[in-house]
């Protein structure tokens, strides 16, 4: 568990990314600021500190080794090396009960060369900065597990927006796109558009712009964030092709949301649909392939060996025309 957010800009973090961090990592708020490269410790529920555009790091805690106490707060400062450690992630074997993993490696690094680190640190599934603060630099480790919104790194993409998706089509839970765009977010539940939508099927969905007529159209809502989001734009060919407009849903319990919907003012057959299903999904595409897919003989049975076929020359012919149903042999074709 644990957060660690890299704000080096002068741009402000919504307050429920914010509040996010704190409900899931309650165990302790660290932040070096970046301006004055000053520490200061504080409770994870002092997040609203952080709602403002001056650049920092900041890590919010969840105990797993050692004492929830300020003691344990990262980041951690190395005497030696006069830097700062931040971690996300958790070591097996550094600490105990009162002494957190992190401050044990902290430990471990003020011994070595600061040339050492990246080499020991990238050994570790897990997420570090260090914050060198003679040299007011700080470096980042596991760059690749790292997740980038709106010029911000996160450690963790579990506290970044969500956005409310409302699907119809191949992007339904269960159908092919859902697999590569939407199978590792919340699926909500389904739903109905409260607004009567036109949708036409044109060999693909189209929800039409709204103007009350139509149906209430059957859609599956999800939870995405903001890359997911981006993804599904671009498939969709947002906002130049489809178009995503917030769209009141009432989901099957009653309750209604405001999501996002793809619309497209393309075409227009005149006649419109409640729902629309692709003629197969993901699951019955396997099945076909896999399950019910019978050879038209098996291993006890007799293979006949079938029989040549012949052009107009009388000899077993090698290539067939599709457009005059024949068949041609070499000397029909003139090759010998």
């Amino acid at each position: 568990m644990c957060i660690i957010i890299v704000k080096d800009n002068d741009k402000q973090i919504s307050k429920s990314i914010l509040r996010k961090s704190a409900e899931i990592n309650p165990d302790g708020l660290g932040i070096l600021w970046l301006d004055s490269w000053k520490v200061s410790y504080h409770d994870s529920q002092d997040y609203k500190r952080l709602e403002t555009k001056r650049p920092y790091i900041a890590h919010f805690r969840y105990a797993t080794i050692g004492a929830v106490d300020q003691s344990n707060y990262h980041p951690f400062y190395m005497d030696k090396q006069q830097a700062y450690l931040f971690q996300n992630g958790t070591i097996r074997g550094l600490g105990n009960q009162v002494k957190s993993d992190t401050k044990h490696l902290s430990e471990i690094l003020d011994d070595l060369k600061p040339r050492h680190w990246r080499s020991l640190l990238e050994t570790y599934n897990c997420r570090f900065v260090t914050a060198d603060t003679q040299k007011r630099k700080y470096a980042i480790y596991n760059e690749e597990d790292w997740h980038e919104q709106d010029g911000t790194l996160y450690s963790k993409d579990n506290v970044l927006d969500e956005h409310l998706l409302a699907v119809y089509g191949t992007l339904k839970k269960g159908n092919s796109n859902y697999y590569h765009y939407l199978s590792k977010s919340s699926y909500i539940g389904k739903g109905k558009s409260a607004d009567k939508i036109r949708m036409v099927g044109d060999g693909i969905p189209f929800a039409l712009p709204k103007n009350g007529k139509g149906h209430n159209i059957a859609v599956d809502v999800f939870a995405v964030n903001t890359k997911t989001l981006k993804d599904v734009d671009k498939l969709e060919g947002h906002p130049t092709w489809y178009k995503r407009e917030k769209t009141l849903v009432t989901l099957e319990n009653g309750q209604q949301v405001n999501a996002w919907l793809y619309f497209n003012d393309t075409t227009d057959t005149g006649k419109y649909m409640k729902s629309y299903e692709p003629s197969y999904n993901y699951n019955s595409y396997n099945r076909y392939l896999f399950n019910d897919y019978e050879p038209s003989y098996n291993n006890s049975a007799t293979i006949q060996e079938e029989e040549e076929e012949y052009c107009g020359c009388n000899q077993p012919s090698v290539v067939w025309d599709e457009y005059t149903n024949e068949n041609y042999c070499n000397t029909c074709l003139g090759i010998i």
